[in-house]
């Protein structure tokens, strides 16, 4: 009775099991993984630093495919339910009275980090959310990306900077905010450097140079 939501074991389309289960992340951790994500940098593989580059001058750019999630931060053995700090808003299943309790998803959130944000609420009620991995679900990841990535791409470092403000405070949310226009300055500055200097890379930089000026110089609201 105390369990506000539930999600089942997600797997993609050839059967692999995903990563469902989720720890929250600290703010440093935090830092490092946005800081790699407006980079085209896989967390998962820094001493692999990859970049737009590899695409070599190619007419469009291939958008990188690594979740918008702190994916090795996974708990899961898929094989036993347990409570968990929060799980995967792909499927998410809710107990009626939880959502009276709780409340809704926060709109502020337009994608990205709403189920964390729910997920944190409940358990701050004295709630647990549990993983059921005698369930699963297919998930077929990145629909709702791959199409605009870097604008997603952008949706998600705003939406994870609202989340540190709004439980962690300008303390935490406002290093974040300076982390990021400094990452995205940087890009600016070395792309730029090799979009002129390297003729046959600027169609393929050209879109993440915009990117990361977005970042920049623009407000985070």
């Amino acid at each position: 009775p105390n369990v506000a939501a539930c999600g089942p074991g997600l797997i993609d389309t050839s059967g692999k099991l995903q990563s469902t289960v989720k720890q929250l992340v600290k703010p440093l951790k935090e830092a490092i993984l946005l800081a790699c994500y407006i980079s085209d940098i896989n967390p998962n593989n820094l001493h692999k630093i990859t970049s737009p580059l590899r695409s070599r001058g190619a007419q469009t750019i291939i958008p990188t495919t690594y979740p918008a999630t702190n994916d090795f931060e996974a708990i899961s053995d898929g094989t036993h339910s347990k409570p968990v700090e929060w799980i995967s808003g792909a499927c998410m299943l809710f107990r009626r009275s939880a959502l009276r309790d709780v409340g809704l998803f926060d709109e502020r959130f337009f994608l990205y980090f709403e189920e964390t944000d729910w997920c944190l609420r409940a358990r701050n009620k004295g709630r647990s959310i549990y993983y059921l991995p005698g369930v699963t679900a297919v998930h077929v990841g990145g629909t709702s990306t791959r199409a605009n990535y870097l604008d997603n791409l952008t949706v998600y470092v705003k939406s994870a900077i609202k989340f540190y403000e709004k439980h962690r405070g300008s303390r935490v949310s406002f290093p974040l905010v300076l982390c990021v226009k400094a990452v995205a300055t940087f890009n600016v500055l070395r792309w730029s450097i090799v979009a002129r200097l390297r003729p046959t890379y600027r169609q393929a930089l050209r879109p993440w140079i915009s990117f990361s000026k977005r970042l920049a110089f623009k407000g985070m609201g």
